[in-house]
C-alpha cells in the first residue's frame, strides 16, 4: 500500500484562499503526516456531496423528526 504527503482532515473548513496573493492554504492537519491521498480526496468530496459544512457550522433546524436545511425540508431524523 502506498503512501503520501496528506492532510488527514481536507474538508472545505480547513481551506482557506487569500484573494489578494491567489493564495491557497490547508490549516488544521490531523495526525500523520503520510497515508492515502485518497482519505484526503474523500473527505473532500463529502464537503461537497454530503453537505458536512452545514452540520459543522450549525446551518440546521430540527423540528420534531424533521430536519431544515438551507430553508428546505431535508430529511427524516428521529
Amino acid at each position: 500500500k502506498k503512501s503520501s504527503f496528506f492532510h488527514g482532515d481536507f474538508c472545505l473548513g480547513n481551506i482557506f484562499y487569500d484573494e489578494a496573493s491567489k493564495f491557497i492554504r490547508a490549516l488544521d492537519p490531523r495526525g500523520e503526516r503520510y497515508g492515502s491521498y485518497l482519505y484526503d480526496l474523500a473527505k473532500l468530496m463529502h464537503s461537497f456531496v454530503g453537505k458536512f459544512y452545514i452540520v459543522d457550522c450549525e446551518m440546521y433546524s430540527k423540528n420534531g423528526n424533521m430536519v431544515f436545511l438551507c430553508d428546505r425540508c431535508c430529511s427524516n431524523f428521529d
